[in-house]
């Protein structure tokens, strides 16, 4: 049965004013609802049939025919992909409403509703949220939308505002017809629905119907048999009835054999059923404002943690949620609720979506997804494990371990570990393969250092990923570069404030150089069998090298990752690079620190003063970094153990003040301790990393110890502390390893906890 075409005149898409030209829609048609020819084909932009076909239904996409060729039959879609085009199965029952035509008839949502309580109620929700936003809804469409999330000139596979309503996602009210018009020149021509679907089609990480799995070398499969397969010249694929192998580079590390991969479609692995549902409920738990949270993460998270293709997420976007992975969707919207005030429409929403709901929806997106590896779900893994944790003093450090050992499961099953440069694959996604490849390698090395665990990654036998410069970040096009201010009424409370996109993109390039560096520490210092050595001589000898390339690296970073840079409207979030810094120092100094306390007894005052001094000057450092950071720094990103680094911080001025050989030293420390407690205590308010390490410091790794080492945990003081002078200007005449006699040295110096009696009855809290 065919069905009437909607209106084309006026309102949405309408003629006049700055929208689109009327399109031609026929509903006589040949036998089985194709459409006919159009009567104007001089004026006609595009043909669209009276319905979608069954596959551009499916896949919720505007369904349009070639104006080139009115004889055909086929929509473009169907003719790109090369499957037929048909128009059997009938429109799916959906639970949503449409806006209603006065005096029409129910709508298929309120007659679901009166079968269905829960639809009902879904469905009095959505009426009370468009009569309380009844014109500041940000859609996908929206111009709002493109501003904000880097989308001018990024054009929308609904064409624009003439998206049918069918198409529009029913959790997204869409904007009324004058907020709409500006939005209408962006619509999408034939040849860029073709650019678009081609660019996803060849896509080996990120195709919309396929997922791809590499073929080891010790799998069955055996190399030097790929060889010899049939591939076709379009693709490079050797196609088979139930997969198909993709090869992607001949020579594998100049070896005679390819690297290849195992390609299925997405509705044989288990689960696929399940994404539509999870997509709905995860836009449901923020709706209506899922584009704000989109634009948000664009403006704020992005920049500084460029592990998404900017331009294919938005487009993805803009055809509807649907089309984003529901794992990556929810962790996109996490993320970005943390800067849910810098949105001047979200600022004066009282009410935000439930955190925990939404953490817990896309946890389980998430382990859908590992049925059917792409980089969505490698880059949903990695935002997850950004955010917070939700209790510091119970954090739940295995989870993160685990889920950590898992997307580098994920992202060694699509080859992120290889070098990619080479291989036939869009040039967008060999640099967004390499940013991916560089992030797991940080997110294991970070990990590693802050839950005391072996690394996963072997650098020497199985990293093959080259160095990230910032070539690999052409995708992110200045032309599309997140606005920093905003004009008429967009330009509301923190409208304004965004991060720096070529500052964002050196961050992450000199955060690798920092987490290789970081590989070596843990390595010859911190694994299973480096940690037996004590010899506090020969660490200090091993350290030294390690310590000027830190020195050298630290000293050479560019203009624009100083710390006292700032711009109007900008956050500035390379804190979170220095404070890393320090810990990577810390870590070296802790190592070669505590084994002053152990056996064998180090006589060498030359190395234990040279060492003592190098550690106090690196602390001391550290506490006027926190001690100076400014608000647009504090509210700005931080990396994932951003809250470790701050605990790692008074971890180690505890351990020099347990370890000072003299009770002078011993003095200054406690002072530096206390000092630090309380700036971390007058800036937690403001920041949540700091906020986790107070309470890590005086909740579990001070309490007990407190009165012992004379340390205040109380919450409030009436002593006015203030900030800590430069080094060099504190301490007076205080000599830094005074260890007096050298005969006299014992392991009991170096621990002032030994032997003291400690009383552990004090109740806890």
């Amino acid at each position: 049965m065919n069905h009437p075409a909607p209106p084309m005149g006026g309102g949405v898409g309408g003629g006049g004013g700055g929208g689109l030209p009327s399109l031609h829609m026929q509903s006589q048609g040949s036998p089985g609802g194709h459409p006919g020819n159009p009567s104007a084909p001089g004026t006609l932009i595009e043909i669209r049939p009276p319905r979608p076909c069954d596959a551009c239904r499916r896949r919720k996409l505007r369904c349009v025919l070639n104006p080139e060729n009115p004889a055909d039959k086929h929509c473009v879609l169907c003719t790109f992909h090369q499957i037929e085009c048909t128009y059997i199965e009938r429109p799916p029952v959906r639970a949503g409403t449409k806006r209603k035509l006065v005096g029409a008839g129910p709508s298929e949502g309120e007659k679901a509703a009166r079968m269905d309580p829960q639809v009902a109620t879904v469905e009095t929700q959505m009426q009370q949220m468009q009569q309380v936003f009844p014109r500041h809804q940000l859609t996908p469409q929206s111009p709002e939308f493109m501003r904000l999330a880097g989308g001018e000139g990024v054009n929308s596979a609904y064409g624009g505002s003439s998206a049918p309503e069918d198409n529009i996602p029913r959790s997204i009210p869409p904007l009324p017809p004058g907020e709409m018009e500006g939005n209408s020149a962006r619509g999408l021509s034939i040849s860029s629905i073709h650019s678009i679907d081609k660019e996803e089609d060849t896509s080996l990480g990120l195709n919309p119907r396929r997922f791809a799995e590499l073929y080891g070398l010790t799998s069955d499969m055996e190399p030097i048999l790929m060889r010899h397969r049939p591939y076709d010249h379009n693709g490079e694929e050797f196609r088979l009835e139930s997969h198909s192998i993709r090869r992607v580079l001949q020579h594998d590390a100049g070896m005679e054999y390819p690297v290849t991969f195992h390609m299925a479609v997405d509705e044989k692995a288990m689960g696929h059923e399940l994404e539509m549902g999870q997509a709905e409920a995860i836009e449901q738990c923020v709706q209506p404002h899922g584009p704000r949270l989109v634009a948000l993460y664009f403006r704020i998270v992005h920049p500084s943690y460029p592990i998404l293709y900017q331009r294919g997420f938005v487009e993805r976007y803009q055809r509807g949620f649907r089309n984003i992975p529901p794992s990556l969707l929810g962790a996109v919207y996490l993320m970005a609720l943390d800067w849910w005030s810098y949105d001047w429409e979200l600022s004066v929403r009282t009410t935000k979506p439930d955190t925990s709901l939404l953490r817990r929806l896309v946890f389980e997106a998430v382990q859908n997804g590992y049925h059917r590896p792409k980089l969505g779900i490698v880059e949903a893994m990695l935002l997850l494990l950004q955010c917070k944790p939700e209790d510091s003093l119970n954090p739940d450090h295995t989870w993160t371990w685990g889920c950590t050992g898992q997307a580098l499961a994920v992202g060694q099953a699509l080859g992120l570990h290889l070098n990619a440069q080479n291989w036939s694959i869009p040039p967008w996604e060999r640099g967004l393969r390499k940013r991916l490849g560089w992030a797991l390698y940080m997110q294991d090395k970070w990990s590693a250092l802050a839950y005391g665990r072996p690394s996963h990654i072997h650098d020497e036998d199985e990293w093959a990923v080259e160095d990230l410069t910032l070539g690999d970040f052409d995708d992110e096009q200045p032309e599309i570069e997140v606005s920093s201010g905003g004009g008429g009424n967009n330009g509301g409370a923190g409208e304004g404030c965004s991060t720096d996109l070529k500052q964002g993109h050196l961050e992450f390039v000199e955060m690798v150089k920092l987490s290789k560096m970081l590989s070596e520490i843990l390595k010859k210092f911190c694994s299973l069998k480096a940690s037996t050595c004590q010899d506090t001589a020969a660490l200090h000898h091993l350290a030294v090298p390690i310590f000027t390339e830190l020195s050298s690296w630290h000293a050479s970073l560019p203009q624009e990752l100083d710390m006292q840079r700032q711009g109007m409207g900008r956050l500035c979030s390379n804190g979170y690079l220095h404070l890393h810094y320090y810990a990577a120092c810390i870590t070296l100094h802790r190592r070669i620190t505590r084994s002053t306390a152990l056996a064998p007894l180090c006589n060498d005052t030359t190395v234990l003063i040279t060492s003592r001094d190098s550690a106090r000057r690196t602390a001391e450092s550290a506490v006027r970094f926190v001690s100076t950071l400014r608000a647009d720094h504090l509210e700005a990103f931080w990396y994932f153990t951003s809250p470790f680094a701050f605990s790692l911080v008074g971890s180690f001025l505890t351990l020099l003040l347990v370890t000072a050989p003299s009770e002078a030293e011993r003095t200054h420390w406690r002072d530096k301790l206390n000092r630090y407690l309380w700036r971390l205590r007058i800036s937690c308010k403001a920041s949540e990393p700091m906020k986790y390490a107070v309470n890590r410091l005086e909740g579990a790794i001070l309490r007990g110890l407190e009165h012992a080492l004379n340390v205040n945990v109380q919450a409030v003081s009436s002593q006015p502390i203030g900030v800590s002078p430069p080094v060099g200007e504190d301490g007076g005449g205080l000599v830094f390893g005074d260890f007096g006699n050298e005969g006299n040295l014992d392991l009991a110096t170096f621990d002032l906890l030994s032997g003291m009696e400690i009383d552990w009855g004090m109740p806890f809290q």
